[in-house]
């Protein structure tokens, strides 16, 4: 029997270009399915090579530690063939060895996915996340990230302090029609 990808198989490997690594209970939670058939899904796919188990060097507790996955360059380039993100976008910045510490991405996923339950709970709200470790993002005339911003040092004359959120998102209450800009900074001391 050969493995075929469905719609949804499409959206959970896009997910995974955006989030960079997904454990199986947030892929549970975003995609709001049954853990143990999310389970299995995986499997299939870890057989089919699209996605890797990832080591986790830090943040393991008693018990069978939880799997880190990440999008292989198999899962990138069907993705890729599928028109899916930008032409000029490569398996070099999507990959999860260039993250520096998984579980700060871990936490800023489970952010962002207990913001999406919010907006599916409350019908009048609405946001935009832009995470500064997607891939995905916007860049600037001079090819930067849209969420750097090059600040002159006072100390350092003529040298730029680069600032950095972890994440910007923008909450929209189409009610009363009003947003709030918020900046996320995960603190993992």
């Amino acid at each position: 029997m050969t493995f075929s990808l469905n719609k949804r198989d499409f959206e959970l490997l896009q997910a995974l270009v955006e989030y960079r690594i997904f454990t199986v209970n947030q892929i549970s939670a975003l995609f709001q399915t049954n853990k143990t058939a999310t389970a299995k899904r995986v499997k299939a796919y870890k057989k089919a090579g699209l996605v890797e188990v990832i080591r986790r060097q830090l943040g393991r507790k008693r018990g069978r530690p939880e799997e880190l996955l990440g999008l292989t360059e198999k899962g990138f380039v069907i993705l890729k063939e599928q028109n899916l993100f930008e032409p000029h976008l490569s398996y070099e910045a999507v990959i999860s060895a260039g993250i520096h510490c998984p579980d700060h991405q871990l936490l800023i996923n489970w952010f962002r996915i207990h913001l999406q339950q919010v907006q599916r709970v409350l019908a009048r709200w609405n946001h935009d996340f832009f995470a500064s470790s997607s891939p995905l993002l916007p860049l600037d005339p001079e090819e930067r990230p849209v969420l750097n911003e090059y600040i002159p040092s006072t100390s350092n004359k003529g040298k730029l302090v680069n600032f950095k959120p972890d994440a910007v998102f923008v909450g929209i209450d189409a009610e009363i029609d009003k947003a709030l800009l918020f900046f996320l900074e995960v603190d993992m001391g």
